[in-house]
């Protein structure tokens, strides 16, 4: 066994001390991949067993309560953020010695865009439901999260670098004292406010360690200047990406807000509950997306009918790696649900057996993301998303106020399956995508 595994791996792994012995710049690039993914990982499985603990000791009110104002709160963020992340690591790229007018250039814009973002997260929670003042004080509080969004641009910085380690160490760091606050928050038996603030103080530990690190590493945060024209070229060209996270967080947050106002808070706690362990599977697709784009892009450049191989084959990859997954979870979900939960939550494994498969389409569209990039049609991208974040809403307004936390979990995965296979269809630069998630193989001109 052992001669046959050497034959079998070890011009693998000669090739890739080939690569790093050659190229030093890709060691760098696997060590930052490697910082992001173990604090994505430490994040999902830490996360999961403190949100089970969370979850039995709040029970499905409380918890609903939290998660309504928490998806509030996500639905601005985009707004605090104004999706610079990669339009500023790209120009400190390309113009590193402009960096201090870039990075404070985005920090000035998003204090502005959190200052607006907390100030419509208010009015809107009190117009939209005027008699909670509970989710009005939840709201009002974590929106105090939105002020330590700025320090985020450090972040960009470390990214440009090939430093993510920094923002991991703080970030993680952060995530692990807020945990441990947790832990001590339930053992206490405190009120849910308390556990409100340590979300908040999470922001604020993450911000000053950020700065920290910055300060430590590069430079002071004093350096930075606002450059009226750097300002305008960043908004200028991050509108896109601002719409395109708009629809995201609609997809991702809407329904428990629709399902707030048409369902009890035992029923969103519940929903709640089976929304964020398909949620902690998102990272899946994304990982294994951005670890074959760049071999896709070179294929791409080089062969396109190469590349419309590989496509393919990526989608049948994606498909039954997802279903394979989808269908464990379907026919666990009762037994998951009442392990983690246990029985208040009972409802939960249904809402989960239905939304499970939502993440078989969601894999398939995180795919058609990363293509329809390196084929250079972000409109077309943009079109997509759109068209899902409409679908969800609509569906969602239908069917939840019929079925409950059921018709969310419908219109989820009802949503992001026409997303995957019918939307693609309706454009001609996108209809190739269309064949090869359904499984036809058709060879359909891109252009």
């Amino acid at each position: 066994m052992k001669p046959f595994l050497q034959s079998l791996l070890g011009p693998s792994v000669n090739y890739v001390k080939n690569i790093f012995h050659s190229n030093p710049y890709t060691l760098r690039i696997v060590e930052n991949l490697s910082w992001i993914f173990v604090d994505k990982a430490m994040r999902v499985v830490i996360g999961l067993f403190i949100g089970a603990w969370m979850a039995r000791y709040l029970g499905p009110d409380q918890l609903g309560q939290l998660n309504y104002s928490l998806s509030f709160i996500a639905l601005l963020t985009t707004f605090a953020t104004l999706g610079l992340n990669s339009i500023v690591v790209r120009s400190l790229i390309v113009n590193p010695e402009s960096a201090n007018s870039t990075i404070g250039s985005a920090f000035f814009l998003q204090i502005i865009g959190s200052l607006f973002a907390w100030g419509i997260a208010i009015a809107a929670a009190y117009l939209i439901r005027p008699n909670d003042q509970t989710s009005l004080l939840f709201i009002t509080v974590l929106g105090i999260c939105f002020i330590f969004k700025p320090s985020e641009t450090i972040k960009y910085w470390f990214e440009s670098c090939l430093q993510s380690k920094y923002s991991v160490i703080a970030e993680g760091g952060a995530f692990l004292v807020s945990t441990i606050l947790k832990c001590l928050l339930i053992l206490i038996s405190a009120p849910l406010i308390f556990f409100v603030s340590v979300v908040v103080l999470e922001a604020a530990i993450s911000a000053v360690a950020l700065i920290y690190f910055y300060s430590a590493t590069t430079a002071h945060p004093k350096a930075w200047h606002y450059e009226r024209e750097t300002a305008r070229e960043l908004i200028k060209n991050c509108w896109p990406i601002i719409l395109s996270g708009i629809c995201v967080a609609l997809n991702m947050h809407v329904d428990k807000i629709i399902l707030m106002e048409y369902a009890t808070l035992k029923d969103l706690g519940a929903y709640s509950v089976a929304s964020g362990l398909v949620a902690a599977l998102y990272f899946l697709p994304v990982a294994f997306g951005g670890s074959i784009a760049p071999r896709l892009t070179e294929i791409y450049i080089k062969n396109q009918s190469l590349y419309t191989n590989y496509a393919r084959r990526a989608y049948i990859f994606f498909s039954l790696g997802s279903a394979i997954i989808a269908l464990a979870i379907c026919l666990l979900s009762n037994s998951i649900i009442k392990l983690l939960y246990g029985e208040a939550y009972l409802i939960a494994g249904k809402v989960l057996s239905i939304m499970i498969w939502g993440i078989v389409f969601v894999s398939l569209v995180s795919l058609r993301g990363r293509l329809l990039v390196i084929e250079s049609n972000q409109k077309a991208l943009l079109i997509l998303v759109l068209g899902g974040t409409i679908t969800n809403i609509l569906l969602a307004l239908f069917l939840i106020p019929n079925y409950g936390l059921l018709g969310a979990a419908y219109s989820f995965s009802i949503s992001w399956g026409l997303n995957a296979f019918i939307f693609p269809l309706f454009l001609h630069s996108t209809k190739h995508h269309g064949f090869m998630a359904i499984g036809i193989k058709k060879n359909y001109d891109q252009k």
